[in-house]
């Protein structure tokens, strides 16, 4: 297959990228024919074989060392020398290839790089943590030479680096309040004495102002989750225009201007935009979610972003308009929104755009766009008093992986919950104690409650799901949303009866069941045939295998103890209403004396003015509403 067709970073398309490097460099440079051939001779597999390559061919691995003694791998960035020259060469497939008179003007390049605060490429692959140590200082950088193959030593750096900025989203998206802690605060920060219609905004503000408070403070690095969501949203625009520029979908022209706007140069053709769509009525919806690079003066050809659809090139603003417009592709553009709005932009009769330019810098003002669109949603749907759960319009404006991720399931922060959510129930108990709940609506309540624990008791995560989660991020990369995990099944050798799939590897690996032997990965079938599989390199797949596999353990904790916080809160809330309704079902049927009704509300409904140390009831998160608390 044509290296062109593959994954930028696969090993075929790295040595392909690196000779296409190559030749501009000896247009640029004017490289005579020897340096030529030695630099085409010092990657190939066998250059150790060669005739004295210990000294005279030589490939380094380079890393940063922090003022502080720590190590930053410089992923993907390699030395090329030999001891006979004293000019070097500095490779990276997202820079290219730059000679340098000697190794001291190389290493004063790179420290420069990056300690200006603007490392681009440099640290396309660099984790959060990596990019903080950087910021604080770089005192030298070192080399480790790289025996072996070149191109399959870089593919597996680059892969685990891509999974891990999903990972990073993921973490960013999962720390933000949680929606039913969130919701019970806001209704705890609200006056006792105010109306119920006050009390709804006043909990509608606060949770605005928590979220705003999550995205723009500083936590224990140097940057506020807002600056690191731009970093990651940075990093996987330059992925997209790389790949695009590989895969000949973007000419040399187009692939300059789009780097030029990302990396803030001076001069740079395109500009950034927000859309907004609009109809005859005058009705309106900001796309917040899209991003559109054009001209200055927006005419002419343009490009648009979103995290579901890519980059994309349109002819024109109508191209454009056409495309948003047509009802057959309007399911196609509903991420850009909120899921609380898309039902509008569903049903809106679009004849109209409108461009605003966003103020400079650019990405930093989109993705600021995203975050406050976020904020004003959660204030407005909280706000409503018609808004049947106010817990899962919560819930809704945290999720915002849409916008961001190609799929939000590769995030793997937001699993599904049961319902009614932990927010709307301490507003039921609110009522049960007011006793404003008629006597209907306590029957309906008993009736359901006994079921929601056990809901929520079979969704806890297990190895399966995490499993499952972990090799999407992995793969996401390589499959590029072309097919799923799922569908992918590994032989054993000759032996085609018994498929394993890529989750089954893992378990396999983690029990040390794994048999021997060669194996292979196969894709669905169709026609007859099965699906070609080219950009999985077998060494990239054990790879990322080996990696699931030895985290899966920690990331299984992780994901229970996430679980059993969210299922203590629903429960805490769920037994305080069970014995409350419990309660005014028996009061309604007056068949308790009165000092046993009464032992009842104070153990329920402790007030300030009584203690009550020996009527605490503690049940576990196993327990259900038809057990009596012990007294």
């Amino acid at each position: 297959m044509y290296p062109n067709s593959l994954p930028y970073f696969h090993v075929d398309a790295l040595r392909e990228r690196f000779f296409d490097h190559l030749a501009k460099a000896v247009v640029r440079d004017s490289l005579d024919a020897e340096t030529q051939h030695w630099l085409s001779a010092v990657l190939q597999p066998e250059r150790d074989a060669l005739p004295g390559a210990v000294n005279e061919l030589r490939v380094d691995c380079l890393s940063a060392i922090s003022t502080a003694g720590e190590v930053i791998t410089l992923t993907a960035s390699l030395l090329l020398s030999r001891s006979t020259h004293t000019p070097v060469f500095f490779y990276q497939p997202l820079i290219g290839l730059l000679r340098f008179e000697n190794r001291s003007q190389l290493k004063d390049y790179l420290i420069e790089q990056l300690g200006s605060g603007r490392c681009g490429p440099l640290l396309h692959y660099a984790s959060q943590h990596e990019r903080q140590t950087v910021a604080r200082g770089v005192e030298t950088v070192q080399v480790t030479l790289l025996d072996g193959p070149v191109f399959i030593a870089q593919m597996l750096a680059i892969a685990p680096r891509l999974a891990l900025a999903l990972n990073e989203l993921g973490t960013l998206l999962h720390n933000q309040p949680a929606a039913d802690s969130l919701w019970e605060a806001a209704l705890a920060n609200t006056p006792a004495t105010a109306t119920l219609t006050h009390k709804r905004l006043s909990a509608a503000r606060y949770c605005s102002q928590q979220l705003r408070q999550y995205w723009n403070t500083t936590g224990s690095g140097d940057s506020t989750p807002a600056q690191q969501l731009t970093r990651l949203m940075r990093e996987r625009l330059r992925q997209v225009i790389i790949q695009q520029a590989w895969a000949a979908a973007l000419s040399a022209a187009q692939q300059a201007q789009l780097l030029a706007w990302l990396d803030e140069q001076a001069g740079a053709e395109l500009h950034a935009w927000h859309l907004t769509v609009t109809t005859l009525d005058g009705d309106s919806q900001m796309l917040e979610g899209l991003l559109v690079l054009a001209s200055v003066d927006a005419s002419g050809p343009l490009f648009s972003y979103c995290a579901a659809r890519g980059l994309q090139q349109h002819a024109s603003r109508r191209a454009l308009l056409s495309a948003l417009a047509d009802p057959l592709q309007r399911e196609r553009w509903l991420t850009l929104v909120s899921p609380s709005r898309q039902a509008h932009l569903r049903s809106l009769r679009i004849n109209a755009l409108r461009l605003d330019r966003l103020t400079t810098p650019s990405l930093d003002s989109w993705t600021g766009q995203l975050l406050r669109a976020q904020q004003r949603d959660i204030e407005t749907q909280t706000s409503l008093q018609d808004t049947p759960d106010a817990y899962q319009a919560c819930r809704q404006a945290l999720a915002i992986g849409s916008q961001l991720a190609p799929d939000p399931s590769l995030l793997g922060n937001l699993p599904a919950l049961a319902q009614p959510g932990p927010g709307s129930l301490a507003q039921r108990e609110g009522a049960v104690r007011a006793g404003s709940a008629s006597l209907d609506d306590l029957h309906v309540y008993l009736s359901t409650l006994a079921t929601r624990i056990e809901v929520l008791e079979g969704m806890s995560p297990d190895l399966a799901t995490v499993t499952t989660t972990a090799l999407d991020q992995a793969f996401a990369a390589l499959l590029d949303n072309t097919l799923a995990v799922s569908q992918l099944v590994t032989f054993q050798g000759t032996d085609r009866q018994h498929p394993s799939s890529l989750a089954e590897r893992v378990w396999q690996r983690l029990s040390a069941t794994e048999g021997e032997g060669p194996w292979q990965i196969v894709g669905p079938t169709v026609a007859e045939q099965p699906v070609a599989l080219p950009a999985l390199h077998p060494m990239l797949v054990a790879q990322c295998i080996s990696q699931v596999a030895s985290a899966s353990r920690e990331a299984l904790a992780v994901a229970l103890q996430q679980h059993q916080r969210h299922l203590g809160t629903y429960c805490q809330h769920l037994w305080q209403l069970a014995l409350g309704i419990e309660y005014r079902l028996v009061e309604h049927d007056n068949t308790l004396p009165r000092l046993a009704r009464e032992l009842i509300s104070a153990a329920l409904f402790p007030s300030s003015t009584h203690a009550w140390p020996a009527l605490a009831c503690v049940s576990s998160l196993t327990s259900g509403p038809a057990q009596t608390p012990c007294c």
